[in-house]
């Protein structure tokens, strides 16, 4: 029962993000970013159903969205992730009910796994658009490092320059304004408020 609810809450989050303007590589890096915070182990299978949910999308067929999640989860939370994403609820397209979407959550996913270098070759990417020193767009990094030696102060820093538009080198010497999503799974709100405006009054934001 909790595989099958853990499955229908990815097939309702991929089809929310396609469906309100994510690409492909976009929602699975957001999917990937819930599943590490998570500790979910079969991130795998959680970005598979991302690329299923995407090829049912784009062949027009019903995918579930925002109104499943509201059913699977609590519309307050569902709330707040549409405004982190900045999705209207104007957006009447994803707004109406998911009815008669009945999913089979491992049907159809891709068994392909891994290219040859041919196919690699002849694959169209995007051009790589470097964010902060080392990573691009869709590119993973890890921190890592004894614990109280300022990591978690450094990515805050980091995420509010990229915000704001302002260069924190070396991290980031971008003057371009971006979004940038924080997952905290160990601050309580109060501190994360509280550590959070004070690095802002820091910068002057």
């Amino acid at each position: 029962m909790a595989q099958r609810h853990a499955e229908e809450l990815n097939l309702a989050l991929s089809g929310a993000l396609l469906r309100n303007g994510f690409n492909v590589s976009d929602a699975k890096n957001f999917t990937r970013a819930i599943c590490t915070a998570s500790d979910d182990e079969e991130i795998s299978d959680r970005l598979k159903i991302v690329d299923a949910t995407a090829q049912k999308f784009e062949r027009g067929d019903k995918v579930w969205g925002f109104p499943k999640l509201v059913e699977l989860t609590d519309k307050k939370l569902v709330e707040t992730v549409r405004t982190w994403l900045r999705i209207e609820n104007s957006n009447q397209t994803d707004f109406e009910q998911d009815e008669n979407i009945r999913d089979e959550p491992l049907k159809n996913l891709p068994t392909k796994i891994g290219l040859t270098f041919g196919e690699l070759l002849k694959l169209e990417l995007p051009k790589r658009e470097e964010i902060i020193r080392g990573l691009a767009k869709c590119e993973n990094g890890l921190i890592n490092s004894v614990t109280n030696v300022g990591k978690t102060t450094l990515i805050r820093n980091a995420g509010l320059s990229l915000v704001c538009g302002k260069p924190f080198p070396p991290i980031t010497d971008s003057g371009r304004k971006m979004r940038v999503v924080i997952i905290d799974s160990e601050d309580t709100l109060v501190y994360l408020r509280s550590d959070i405006s004070s690095l802002s009054q820091q910068k002057n934001i």
